[in-house]
């Protein structure tokens, strides 16, 4: 007879889809209270299973969000390290004497309270269509500022003044790098000093080829572009050695102090180019705290844990 109760009765008995559902409604059926019991722990088991998941979302939300702080340092830290490797001590860095491969000058001016610098584009060779400073390899015997005077007068096609004009002005300069030397020099005569009366300039034929163009570009879009992986400001993609003599010269102390100067002589302050990865990384970290908080708050309430449990 009890046989054939518990035949009819699972004859008529439907389980519901969801599983819990199913738990309540065959525990119903059973209708005994060691079965309730056995179901009722499958269930707390279920529910358990259920809050150590959300907790272990909630702990790896958290775990992220410390982590990210930590290594923004980390890569920071590091960068700073590598990049001041393997430089000659600060005498050396500031020298003009014979000991470099080559040297050069980036020109800059002042337009509307920032600071420009004017690139020249590679007219042949593997760096060809890059953007870069005003200069190229050494003589035998020759100083580095005489490199860079020549190279700038040269490529610039005398736009920016004779070589002798140009040594004098770079002299006050102290340059950056570690075997090429950039030099930095200061000019004023912005409506003469553009693309179009550098392209009709009479000048060598070689210079001619050497460089095809010149365009004034921000100063700190310059520096983004340096330590980015495209070497890409708007429309101009840096030379990948002149890019790195910047980079490099934003990682080593000494070297961003000369750039420093540069922007402290005009009133402005050198923006770190590095800031919008920090920036990035401290919004990326905030915004999972805040979802960490939200997760744990929904998951202490009452009405939350009902709904996920049932």
């Amino acid at each position: 007879m009890e046989v054939n109760n518990f035949i009819d009765f699972n004859n008529t008995i439907s389980i519901s889809s969801p599983f819990l559902d199913g738990l309540d409604n065959i525990g119903q059926a059973f209708g005994s209270e060691s079965k309730k019991l056995e179901f009722d722990f499958i269930k707390r088991e279920y529910q358990e299973r259920n809050l150590n998941l959300l907790k272990r979302i909630q702990y790896f939300i958290i775990g992220i969000a410390l982590l990210i702080p930590i290594v923004n340092i980390v890569v920071a830290v590091a960068l700073k390290y590598f990049a001041t490797q393997n430089f000659e001590t600060k005498s050396e860095i500031f020298s003009q004497t014979t000991h470099h491969t080559g040297g050069g000058v980036l020109p800059y001016c002042i337009r509307n309270g920032e600071i420009y610098f004017l690139l020249s584009k590679e007219g042949y060779g593997p760096r060809k269509n890059k953007w870069d400073d005003f200069g190229g390899g050494k003589d035998i015997g020759e100083r580095a500022i005489d490199t860079a005077a020549r190279e700038c007068w040269e490529e610039s096609r005398g736009i920016l003044g004779s070589e002798e004009a140009i040594r004098k002005k770079i002299s006050y300069s102290t340059p950056i790098g570690k075997r090429y030397k950039m030099f930095f020099l200061k000019v004023d005569a912005l409506k003469t000093i553009n693309n179009e009366n550098f392209i009709e300039r009479k000048f060598r034929d070689f210079c001619r080829i050497e460089k095809t163009a010149i365009q004034w570009a921000k100063a700190d879009d310059v520096f983004k572009a340096a330590i980015s992986r495209s070497k890409t400001t708007g429309s101009i993609q840096l030379d990948r050695f002149f890019a790195r003599t910047l980079s490099q010269a934003l990682n080593t102390p000494y070297e961003k102090a000369v750039l420093e100067e540069i922007y402290r002589k005009e009133g402005l302050t050198l923006k770190d180019p590095s800031s919008n990865w920090d920036l990035t990384a401290a919004a990326a970290c905030v915004a999972l705290l805040v979802i960490s908080i939200i997760t744990f708050n929904l998951s202490s309430r009452p009405e939350f844990l009902h709904k996920v449990n049932n």
